[in-house]
């Protein structure tokens, strides 16, 4: 059986120039005999999509305030455009700079922004060449009204790089919004205005969450500034564009009709709006065509695009429902909302496909449903989960109906079905910094005694592993709980072993609570690497339960990974290779494992050997529990410390492991 790796060459960013000398380059235009309509190559397209949003909010590009560069996981990539174009789309909606928090960078003494990151460049680079790959466009939202949460500046989580009064310059003081437009985008149209993926830029995700104008932006937990501040940035942005790129299309996503239609309310976004709030000197500031946002919850029928034609707004240019429920909002919870109140009954409940259906037949030029990414829409929509697989059959409904206005290029997926592994490259990983493997899932556990995988060490030296558990619940010991299995699996160089881990074992990170009770309410597993300065290669097969049963993945799916939770691990792919099928399997269960419970240290160790067990106070302070040779088997050492946190680390007989206790 032929060996070859699906996902693992990243494509080579493709310049400008390379686009013009191929024949490729950008292809998307307002229809010339149609000014409501959007062409691609010459011919109408309706945009089939949905919103990718982002991969990690906020943080898809830029650099954290330790120096760690955000990349895009071209596994996760390739998985969501596959996923995307099988149900029949050609399109997604991406955030880039969202709140600036993690590029652009700003000057520190006149909060004017100074540049972005090399690999910012890179990632959107590979987002658009992938895109190409499938067939899908990519329609990049630079900024959000997130930028305007003053709130970030005190959230430790985006690494103290949010910059309030930054982000505030670039909306109210024209020099600040020239810099960002000099540093921050035309450095990426520069780069990408002639890619064949490239669908748009869209300079703002619903600004009216951040404007006092008509107190739309009320509650929204922004600071408010006027419409005509985000009416300038747009047309400075859009004229720069149009500059550097007279064929690229400008975009902005309105929040709601009633600020994008004469007929709902006001169009702010009006070329003579735009052009006036920049006094006429940025001429070429206006968009391309409109984005309006639809939720049932909080618009009415007379601003919904689903009730009236595209006819009946009366716009000058083509419009993209650029944000709609990513599933049928037919079963609304109708107590919740006010809204519904004075509304006929059922005038509101819409199926997903028939939402999609009424764009595309009634003059719209594209739908992107909320959001491919599963997103619970809440108690008003009694739950349902906004997702790829609940708007799937709508998409190819559209792409059945005409699949002329919605296919961009031939594309056969690749086969599967072969024997697949997850291939997973470490380049000297520091297992302190946490080099863990996460996979989000749903299936519970309750009944299951063991969880395992196999593995492959195809390095040169031994390496360990562990397993955790996450919990999604609401009280203290499943709120984001992190279940650590307490055992350890060692893989000696060229072996190959089947990692076995009883879910009985598996105790809450602080307290050593068992995990018994809260099986149900599991989302996600972690393959953490308990191994330091780690250099090598390791294939990772079937998560299973005590049966075999595959409850996870069994990589056998294209890209069907899990993802690297730092970047101490360099890369993770999907690889296919039927030669190591036949491999032996050596199955260690529990090979060897640290426990703590009621002040004692619980050791089993599989070979006899020198032990160092010690205990760490969270100053520092070293207590030793044991140091000497220790037989194969278990062993316990009390713990004689005053009350409080300590860490219990243990090495030796070709173990280390590490656990936090309470001592009460």
């Amino acid at each position: 059986m032929k060996s070859f790796v699906k996902a693992a060459l990243a494509a080579s960013l493709l310049t400008s120039a390379a686009f013009a000398a191929n024949g490729d380059g950008y292809k998307m235009s307002v229809c010339a005999n149609d000014k409501s309509k959007l062409c691609y190559n010459g011919s109408e397209i309706f945009l089939n999509g949905m919103n990718i949003a982002w991969w990690n909010f906020g943080q898809d590009v830029g650099k954290f305030a330790n120096g760690t560069v955000n990349t895009i996981d071209e596994n996760a990539l390739r998985k969501d455009l596959s996923d995307l174009r099988a149900a029949g789309g050609n399109s997604i909606r991406w955030w880039l700079y969202t709140n600036n928090s993690m590029d652009p960078s700003f000057d520190a003494t006149t909060n004017y922004t100074s540049g972005i990151e090399d690999q910012t460049i890179k990632n959107v680079g590979l987002v658009l060449d992938v895109a190409e790959e499938y067939g899908i466009l990519v329609n990049i939202c630079l900024l959000s009204f997130d930028m305007m949460k003053e709130s970030y500046s005190a959230d430790a989580s985006w690494g103290s790089r949010f910059n309030f009064e930054a982000n505030k310059l670039i909306l109210t003081d024209e020099n600040a919004t020239q810099a960002f437009v000099d540093k921050a985008v035309l450095p990426l149209v520069q780069a990408y205005k002639d890619h064949p993926a490239l669908l748009s830029w869209e300079v703002f995700n619903e600004p009216e969450g951040m404007t006092s104008t008509e107190n739309f932006g009320s509650g929204w937990g922004t600071t408010l500034v006027d419409i005509k501040y985000i009416q300038r940035v747009i047309n400075m942005v859009a004229d720069a564009i149009h500059k550097e790129a007279p064929s690229n299309l400008v975009s902005n996503g309105s929040a709601r009709f009633s600020m994008t239609s004469d007929v709902a309310g006001t169009n702010y976004y009006t070329d003579e709006k735009l052009l006036a709030s920049g006094e006429n000197k940025y001429t070429q500031g206006t968009l391309d065509f409109y984005q309006v946002h639809y939720y049932p919850q909080w618009n009415d029928n007379a601003a919904s695009p689903f009730h009236h034609p595209y006819a009946y707004f009366q716009l000058d240019k083509p419009m993209v429902v650029g944000e709609l429920p990513g599933a049928s909002w037919d079963n609304l919870n109708t107590s919740v909302s006010n809204n519904l109140s004075n509304d006929p009954a059922g005038s509101r409940l819409l199926t997903i496909d028939s939402a999609y259906t009424y764009a595309f037949q009634q003059g719209y030029a594209g739908a992107m449903g909320w959001t491919l990414h599963e997103e619970d829409a809440g108690a008003f929509y009694n739950n349902v989960i906004w997702s790829l697989a609940n708007s799937a059959s709508a998409l190819t409904k559209i792409y059945n109906l005409d699949s002329s206005k919605v296919k961009i290029k031939d594309y056969t997926p690749s086969a599967s079905g072969e024997n697949g592994w997850m291939k997973v490259t470490y380049t000297n990983t520091d297992a302190s910094e946490g080099a863990n493997l996460t996979y989000s899932f749903t299936t519970t556990l309750s009944a299951t005694s063991t969880i395992s995988f196999k593995v492959y060490n195809a390095s040169t030296s031994s390496i360990q592993y562990t397993m955790a558990l996450k919990t999604n619940g609401s009280d203290t010991h499943t709120a984001w709980g992190w279940y650590n299995a307490n055992n350890y699996c060692d893989i000696p160089a060229g072996d190959s072993t089947v990692c076995s881990f009883p879910v009985a074992d598996f105790a809450y990170w602080e307290d050593d609570y068992s995990i018994a009770e809260n099986l149900g309410n599991l989302f996600q597993v972690i393959i953490k690497l308990t191994t330091d300065a780690f250099t090598g290669e390791v294939y990772i097969d079937n998560v299973v339960v005590d049966d075999g049963a595959i409850v996870i993945n069994n990589f056998d799916t294209e890209f069907d990974t899990f993802s690297p939770e730092t970047a101490t691990i360099t890369k993770v792919e999907t690889y296919f290779d039927g030669t190591k099928a036949s491999i032996r399997d050596v199955t260690r269960v529990a090979q060897s494992s640290i426990h703590v419970s009621n002040g004692t240290v619980q050791l089993t160790i599989p070979n006899a050997g020198n032990v160092t067990v010690d205990l760490y106070s969270l100053n520092g302070t070293r207590l030793n529990l044991h140091r000497g040779t220790l037989s194969a088997g278990s062993h316990a050492f009390r713990i004689t410390a005053p009350q409080g946190v300590y860490l219990v680390r243990v090495n030796g007989a070709g173990f280390s492991a590490s656990q936090k206790v309470l001592v009460h």
